[in-house]
């Protein structure tokens, strides 16, 4: 299994993908996912949040109806 880490934000993929995005909150730390939007405020800031960090989605689990 690929250990993945948490990478800054300028370092995510723009291609339309969709990644696992997160910021600092108040209290906690806010992890959603998200896509490039390329908006003019900032390449992931699409709305209420302005991630700083990011990092690829984990494979999707296999189950029985999976092709071996």
């Amino acid at each position: 299994m690929q250990f993945m880490q948490w990478q800054p934000i300028e370092s995510a993929p723009t291609d339309g993908r969709e990644v696992l995005a997160a910021f600092r909150g108040q209290f906690q730390w806010v992890i959603f996912t998200a896509r490039c939007c390329n908006q003019p405020y900032g390449v992931y800031n699409c709305g209420y949040a302005k991630p700083t960090h990011w990092m690829p989605l984990p494979a999707p689990p296999k189950d029985a109806t999976d092709a071996a």
